[in-house]
């Protein structure tokens, strides 16, 4: 679909992409565009995803009342390092109007009116929970488009290793990376929305004309420089200040940043990990490691400590969080009163 489709005022977009595989690069470049706003990855559903059946339908007015200002709460105790986008009940319930009540509608809303704040006729959000949550979050939503980007096991695997982010051995990781990847694919055909995949390698090596593709994609002009966030954004200067993480994205495109493995890892470990992914490796666009280019016989990337600033629940949000899920005790009378 090319530019001046079907986008109406009110499209919503996800941008889907695992950890440690560059969202945050293609999101800041996707906000650059005038006309497209998404949200940071504000994980309102994944917060409350074990307390959802708090909010199944019917609700009351109780319960109806109870969910926006739970909703509110989280979203104004964002703990990620990027500007405020402080919503209120009133505004909440302002862009519902009359829709059914349900956590999904309110969820959108909130995304809407952070679009709407930032000038987003295109809106949505950064979107990468684990995979079991994926179906139940769309059965409770609507999206007119998907960007499905993704990055190279093997590069994921090192970067996850460097940051701290997960403790799980290569194997294993090699195994969650192809069943999420999987399954977000398959969910998003389920629920019938249009999807766009990119691939990190891809934003690298031609960025321009991968980021044209994806604004065609989303029905809007192309956009004059946005590869370029480092120079323009205050949102990723910040971000790349508030932790190691996120250092490049405030750096000029590293075009060398893929297929680390063969500097910084071995051949031996990295068959190990292709074993596990099997065919999985080339379903999703990459190829067998040529033994040849190792660098070394013995490297591993070191396993690093996930520092207190890149902890994922700021304690404003677990304050929120012990409210939600102490109300939902009491109302199953698993607590006094």
């Amino acid at each position: 679909m090319g530019y001046g489709g079907c986008m109406g005022e009110h499209d919503q977009v996800l941008l889907v992409c695992m950890d440690r595989s560059g969202s945050n690069l293609v999101h800041g470049i996707i906000n650059q565009h005038p006309e497209v706003y998404l949200a940071p990855a504000l994980p309102l559903f994944e917060l409350v995803f074990p307390v959802r059946e708090l909010y199944d339908t019917p609700l009351d007015d109780r319960a109806w009342a109870d969910l926006i200002q739970d909703m509110v709460d989280l979203t104004n105790a964002n703990h990620r390092p990027l500007p405020r986008m402080d919503v209120t009940v009133e505004e909440v319930r302002g862009r519902l109007g009359d829709r059914p009540r349900s956590l999904g509608a309110v969820i959108q809303a909130i995304y809407r009116l952070q679009a709407d704040a930032r000038g987003g006729r295109v809106g949505g959000v950064k979107f990468g929970p684990s995979w079991e949550k994926v179906r139940p979050f769309l059965a409770q939503t609507t999206w007119s488009r998907a960007v499905f980007q993704r990055r190279d096991p093997r590069d994921v695997i090192i970067s996850v290793r460097r940051a701290g982010f997960n403790t799980m051995e290569p194997e294993r990781y090699a195994d969650y990376w192809l069943r999420w990847h999987r399954e977000m694919r398959a969910a998003l055909g389920e629920y019938g929305i249009p999807v766009m995949e990119t691939r990190y390698e891809d934003l690298l090596q031609r960025p321009e004309d991968t980021v044209d593709g994806i604004f065609d994609f989303l029905g809007v002009a192309p956009h004059p420089d946005a590869v370029h966030t480092y120079h323009v954004d205050e949102d990723q200067r910040r971000a790349a200040a508030a932790s190691h993480m996120w250092a490049n994205v405030a750096r000029p495109l590293q075009t060398d940043n893929h297929q680390k493995f063969y500097r910084e890892w071995n051949a031996r470990d990295i068959a190990a990990i292709e074993a596990v992914l099997g065919e999985g490796l080339q379903e999703f666009g990459y190829a067998p490691a040529d033994p040849e280019r190792f660098e070394t016989t013995d490297r591993v990337p070191p396993h690093r400590r996930l520092e207190q600033a890149d902890r994922s629940f700021h304690a404003a949000q677990e304050a929120v969080l012990e409210r939600i899920t102490d109300r939902h005790a009491r109302s199953v009378g698993a607590v006094g009163p």
